[in-house]
């Protein structure tokens, strides 16, 4: 722990509550200290920002750098071992050394951005503190730290009035402190250290800057009202239904993890149940933010349910309990409902002549989808409300006349799969996957519907379809999966000439049934969501 951090906590703990915002003490390796980047100026010259643990120069050119132990206000959690440093990234081929010395003679500017950014949202101060050396005086070289919060980046001044870091008294490593209210109350507020030096005639290789241990502290005044979080909701609600939720923040705050909790039947919560675990970003804390969860099946129906939402993580302050909502919440036992829904079909029309519904005993002719006999086919449904574990969902096809038996042992059956509600992964929602049976007439009425077993409950239907003869078949009757991914090793100039290698060959076995002077097969793609997103590609075939 850093001596000096827990002085600090001490001086500001009658008023402020505090939230660490980032720290970095450069012992583990993180993606979070971005060294050497373009910021609204240029990185130039060959003086750069380096991390490792060395100290010792090489005589007489290279001056040893000074240890971590000789400290001012306060001590080095880790002395001597890894800090942030500048050095001349040229010369360290030629001496082997890379602890902390710069080129004078080189004109040099490079930037250490802090992290990508934090959020200061609800905080009234915010404090940046590190340990740094530059052990001599120098006009011409030094450190600055600046933040932006969305705009242009503004220089910092430390709490000793200083602006420009150079010359640590007596060269030790001195610890120093930044406050400022400007980066509080913000959505994204970013930190970063410049080191800046003019070219001149100096002599080569002086010492340079270290820095280590940084922290950056968000400060919220404890005698402010804390943040208040009110919800509207709906007051009825089904078993495994949905319920509507918007919750409402009294001033933006930070992204935090929430849940929303449904009290008991009584309305208290002494006993309780997590409906929905989620986050809410910051971004969506300075409106009302709608959303909803999900009524388990086996909460017991009834009246006088209150719902609830507590921010678990998150600043500030740790956890926030809202509001219970106003209204009483009645949870029902509901119908159940099936919805057979449009599976993804390629765009394959017959044209069909039916009975025209505004002028009787006239016909007009329509196009319908058609779908081979043999096809892969992939129906997806909806499910609400309570089903047994023992539950199996049913996809069944019409027969030609667009009709099924009342019997539901007699209609011929696509395939049937088990409850997803055995599988929390797919809440509700199902796909039946299964092959258009061979043995059917060909026709233009077809219609699928998927039932449920245990109740027994009929789905709506979808169609109308065709079903007819085709001349081919593809991948013995099998879906065709694949999954697509960057290609390894390309880069911007290897794609512009032309060797990344994109287009993969995909060899799908087709059979031929009937033979035919020339023909159009249509090839389309499916998204991950087995939608058609759009047809990719075509491939003309003459046999």
């Amino acid at each position: 722990m850093l001596t000096s951090l827990l002085w600090w906590d001490v001086a500001q703990a009658q008023d402020y509550d505090q939230k660490l915002l980032f720290h970095e003490n450069f012992e583990t390796k993180t993606t979070e200290t971005q060294l050497n980047v373009a910021w609204d100026k240029l990185v130039r010259g060959n003086n750069r920002w380096i991390v490792n643990k060395d100290y010792l120069g090489k005589s007489p050119d290279i001056p040893d750098f000074v240890l971590q132990d000789k400290t001012s206000g306060g001590t080095i959690s880790e002395p001597n071992s890894n800090y942030l440093h500048v050095v001349d990234l040229t010369n360290i081929p030629v001496s082997g050394k890379r602890n902390a010395y710069f080129d004078p003679t080189n004109n040099s500017e490079t930037f250490t951005l802090l992290g990508d950014g934090f959020c200061t949202l609800d905080m009234d101060k915010i404090t940046v503190a590190f340990f740094w050396c530059l052990p001599k005086e120098n006009a011409d070289a030094y450190a600055e730290v600046y933040y932006n919060t969305g705009g242009a980046w503004n220089l910092l001044t430390s709490e000793d009035g200083r602006s420009k870091i150079s010359g640590s008294p007596s060269g030790l490593w001195k610890y120093e402190k930044y406050s400022n209210v400007d980066m509080a109350n913000k959505q994204n507020v970013q930190v970063g250290i410049r080191w800046f030096n003019k070219k001149n005639t100096s002599p080569k290789f002086q010492s340079s800057i270290g820095i280590d241990d940084i922290f950056i502290v968000g400060l919220r005044e404890k005698r402010k009202k804390p943040v208040e979080i009110t919800i509207e909701t709906g007051n009825e609600a089904c078993q495994n239904g949905g319920i509507n939720v918007t919750i409402k923040h009294s001033v933006p705050v930070c992204d935090g993890e929430y849940e929303i909790q449904l009290s008991n039947d009584a309305g208290n919560f002494n006993t309780y149940s997590v409906l929905r675990t989620l986050t809410i970003f910051a971004a969506s804390t300075g409106q009302p933010f709608a959303t909803g969860a999900n009524i388990p099946s086996n909460i017991t129906p009834g009246s006088g349910y209150r719902i609830r939402v507590v921010r678990k993580s998150g600043y500030p302050p740790n956890e926030v309990i809202s509001e219970i909502s106003l209204l009483d919440i009645t949870i029902k036992i509901c119908p159940n409902d099936i919805t057979t829904l449009e599976p993804p079909i390629a765009n394959m029309f017959d044209e069909v002549e039916i009975p025209d519904p505004n002028r009787p005993g006239e016909t007009i002719k329509v196009k319908r989808i058609s779908i081979c006999k043999g096809s892969v086919i992939d129906v997806p449904f909806l499910s609400k409300y309570v089903y047994l574990n023992d539950n199996f969902y049913v996809c069944e096809i019409s027969d030609v006349d667009g009709k099924f038996g009342a019997d539901l042992g007699t209609n011929k059956e696509l395939n049937r799969i088990p409850d997803p509600n055995m599988h929390p992964s797919k809440p509700m929602a199902g796909v039946i996957s299964g092959l258009i049976p061979d043995d059917v007439p060909v026709g233009c009425n077809y219609y699928f519907r998927v039932r449920s077993t245990n109740p027994e409950i009929i789905g709506t239907v979808w169609g109308p379809f065709c079903i007819r003869e085709c001349d081919m078949e593809t991948n013995n009757r099998k879906d065709i999966t694949l999954c697509l991914k960057d290609w390894e090793g390309c880069n911007d100039t290897l794609d512009k000439e032309g060797l990344c290698g994109r287009d993969t060959l995909l060899k799908i076995p087709i059979k031929i049934h009937k033979w035919a002077d020339s023909n159009y097969y249509p090839v389309e793609e499916l998204n991950k969501k087995n939608e058609i997103s759009f047809p990719s590609m075509e491939i003309y075939c003459t046999i």
